[in-house]
């Protein structure tokens, strides 16, 4: 019981975490009703992966998918009527995206049980939070989608040194850590809670969000590249042995992450002193035409 609950704290974490980076590179909205297909899309998948979760990993009863069925019909035709009378039935939006938010961090608590790295969900950027991030930030798709893989991915390459290491020490395979019957440590948990703080301490001092609401937004194409660079090691490292894992493997993973690493920042701040480059030069022309 224990070990769920601190899954369910670095999850929030992580999540948290992420939102909250994200907040600070674009601001809320003041009102997101031009944007409720991204709540609708977005509620038809917390309650359809619900149902689908239940299903593969609980018991199943014959009346369930009506339920749900139900559960979903209803929850469309509220918001749908709340919509309508909004001037009568306002809810607060602070309310409104802290029950999102603890919804998705529950159920993205669920698949990390699961599996402690799932490629899959990187790829389709944890499924929830793009629609999320859409429906409450001032931002594109696509902005919020390239945001998410980028961030998991690197959370993703964190958690693969502990695999390897703790695989190492516990004479595990790695597959033990990946699907449905995968092991879980109270260290994996501390692993993480304590990854985390160190990815807030440097956020605060390098000032992360600044450079990178500039990649997102002018440099869409590269940051494409930098994700599909990361998630490819990322692959490789999670299939390169499905063995037990020695020193070798072990080795391996910590070179290829902590060169990749110093690479892709290599890359990305270059990338932003152009930015700044080109907008100091725009602005010097802008000065210079102003004053003739």
């Amino acid at each position: 019981m224990w070990m769920v609950l601190l899954y369910g704290v670095a999850t929030f974490m992580e999540t948290g975490v992420g939102v909250w980076m994200f907040g600070r590179m674009f601001p809320e909205r003041k009102s997101s009703s031009e944007y409720r297909w991204a709540k609708m899309i977005l509620l038809t998948l917390l309650i359809l992966t619900t149902y689908t979760m239940h299903r593969a990993y609980g018991q199943e009863y014959i009346y369930e998918k009506f339920f749900f069925i139900v559960v979903y019909a209803g929850v469309m035709i509220s918001d749908a009527i709340l919509y309508k009378y909004r001037d009568f039935f306002r809810i607060n939006k602070k309310t409104e995206k802290i029950i999102l938010f603890s919804y998705i961090s529950i159920m993205l608590t669920w698949q990390y049980w699961v599996s402690y790295v799932s490629f899959g969900i990187i790829a389709i950027a944890n499924l929830y939070l793009p629609f999320f991030l859409l429906l409450f930030y001032k931002c594109d798709f696509i902005q919020a989608y390239l945001w998410e893989v980028l961030y998991l991915v690197n959370i993703g390459l964190a958690k693969i040194l502990y695999i390897y290491i703790i695989g190492m020490i516990k004479h595990r395979r790695i597959e033990n850590f990946l699907f449905s019957k995968s092991v879980h440590f109270y260290a994996g948990v501390v692993y993480l809670l304590i990854f985390y703080v160190l990815f807030l301490i440097i956020q605060k001092n390098f000032c992360v969000e600044k450079w990178l609401k500039d990649l997102l937004t002018d440099c869409k194409k590269m940051i494409l590249f930098v994700a599909l660079s990361e998630c490819s090691i990322l692959y490789f490292l999670l299939t390169m042995n499905w063995g037990y894992i020695e020193n070798r493997e072990l080795i391996i993973s910590f070179g290829v992450i902590s060169g990749i690493a110093l690479i892709l920042l290599f890359v990305l701040a270059r990338f932003w002193v152009q930015i700044m480059l080109k907008r100091n030069a725009s602005s010097a022309t802008a000065e210079l035409l102003f004053h003739f």
